[in-house]
């Protein structure tokens, strides 16, 4: 990942889950997979998720890659903070 969110806009830290809800909470919306502006990608690693923040269409496609984890994306205008 070239980016991680650990932090909403607010300067609220994520916990280890519930990354996608605190994200929506701070103004992200759910979206599909394909390569836009803001885009975030939640991987869930089991015990822990990863915000992970697709800042090209190149890092798009290494997030999108099937791995058989769950994703979740997200357009979060505070991504590029």
């Amino acid at each position: 990942m070239g980016k991680y969110i650990n932090k909403t806009s607010k300067g609220k830290i994520l916990l280890a889950t519930g990354k996608v809800e605190a994200l929506v909470f701070d103004g992200a919306f759910l979206t599909i997979p394909a390569w836009k502006e803001n885009l975030v990608c939640v991987i869930d690693n089991g015990n822990f998720e990863a915000a992970g923040y697709a800042y090209c269409e190149n890092e798009f496609n290494e997030f999108n890659r099937s791995d058989g984890r769950l994703k979740t994306w997200l357009v979060y205008k505070h991504a590029k903070n």
